[in-house]
């Protein structure tokens, strides 16, 4: 590998990343909103709602930041529950409409950040070992 190659997959690795940093910390910010101010629950405390959906991405957020692939595989499986959670409620408050203050916007948001960054984890993990099998 001569240097302009290694220059330019390291660039794109670092975009990778940086795509999935984001998605990771503005789903972060989408739950903080919908949670507290957006649309928060009416059966439980905001505190529990809270908990019980920052708690999970707050943890591994350091390692994610830092860029580390095996806490992206993992978190990518974490995803998953926000991904079904985002198209279960899109799915049950879809008649409601499209309202600032309704959770129809802010399921389909954590669907696509979730989407996102499973997305993008998965290509920085891609490129960051090549020894990963194409198939």
């Amino acid at each position: 590998m001569n240097g302009k190659t290694k220059t330019a997959k390291k660039d794109q690795l670092r975009l990778w990343q940086r795509l999935a940093v984001a998605s990771y910390v503005f789903l972060i910010l989408d739950i903080l909103v919908w949670e507290t101010w957006g649309a928060p629950p009416k059966q439980v405390s905001v505190y529990f709602g809270l908990t019980m959906k920052l708690l999970p991405l707050l943890v591994p957020l350091l390692p994610v930041w830092r860029g580390n692939a095996g806490v992206y595989m993992w978190v990518s499986i974490l995803m998953l529950f926000y991904i079904t959670e985002g198209l279960v409620l899109s799915y049950s408050e879809y008649g409601h409409g499209w309202g600032l203050h309704n959770e129809l916007v802010y399921a389909v948001v954590e669907m696509g950040l979730s989407i996102a960054f499973v997305f993008c984890a998965g290509t920085y993990i891609r490129l960051k070992n090549p020894r990963i099998k194409k198939s």
